[in-house]
C-alpha cells in the first residue's frame, strides 16, 4: 500500500500493557503512584490480576456520558496471571485506600442523612431495633465501597439495625412501632 500516512501493521509489546481508568475528582486524593490495585477485565471477571498505579495526571477533564470531572489513571500490570490481554480490551479496577485491621461497618442501606442548611450542619445516622420500636442513632462514618460503610463511632454487638428499602426508612420516625417480616 502506497498510500501515505496509512499503516501496514500495529505493534503491542504485551510485557508493556497497562489499564486506563477514569478516577472521580472526589476520588483522585485517595490514590498515589505506587498504590497497588485489583484489576478485572470483562472478558475474565473471574480472574482478577495485580498491579500498581503507575502514573495519575494532573488535569481533570470531563467524558463524554459523565457528568463530574474525572482524572485519567494508569495501572501497571504486575500478574496477569494466565489471562491473555489484548489492547482496547475493557476492564475496571479497584485500588485499596486504606486497610484496617477489623473495623464496624453496616450494609449502605441502614445509613440515612440528615442536613439542615439553615444550621450548616448535616448528620448521618441509623435506626436500631430498641425492644420493638425504631430507635434513631447518630453515627460517624468513615470509608465506604460499593455495599459497606465504615461506622466510626461505637455500637454494641448485640444491637439489631433495621435495613430495609430506602422509600421505608426515609419515612421510618423515632419511637415507630416495628413490625418484624418473616422471609420464609
Amino acid at each position: 500500500t502506497n498510500i501515505p500516512g496509512s499503516s501496514l501493521m500495529t505493534m503491542a509489546n504485551p510485557d508493556s500493557i497497562y489499564v486506563e481508568v477514569l478516577v472521580d475528582e472526589a476520588d483522585v486524593a485517595n490514590i498515589a503512584v505506587g498504590q497497588k490495585a485489583e484489576i478485572v477485565a470483562i472478558a475474565y471477571p473471574d480472574e482478577p490480576m495485580q498491579g500498581v498505579v503507575g502514573y495519575i495526571a494532573n488535569t481533570a477533564r470531563v467524558e463524554p456520558g459523565r457528568q463530574g470531572l474525572t482524572f485519567r489513571v494508569e495501572i501497571d500490570i504486575l500478574d496477569a496471571g494466565n489471562i491473555v490481554l489484548r489492547p482496547g480490551m475493557s476492564s475496571g479496577a479497584e485500588m485499596l485506600t486504606r486497610q484496617d485491621g477489623e473495623v464496624a461497618a453496616v450494609l449502605i442501606q441502614a445509613i440515612l442523612f440528615e442536613e439542615d442548611g439553615s444550621e450548616s450542619r448535616s448528620d448521618h445516622f441509623i435506626f436500631v431495633n430498641d425492644r420493638g420500636t425504631a430507635k434513631k442513632t447518630p453515627v460517624s462514618v468513615g470509608l465506604s465501597d460499593d455495599a459497606w460503610q465504615e461506622l466510626i463511632s461505637q455500637i454494641d454487638d448485640d444491637i439489631e439495625i433495621i435495613i430495609g428499602p430506602g422509600r421505608e426508612l426515609r419515612n421510618l420516625e423515632d419511637g415507630d412501632r416495628l413490625r418484624t417480616v418473616s422471609n420464609n
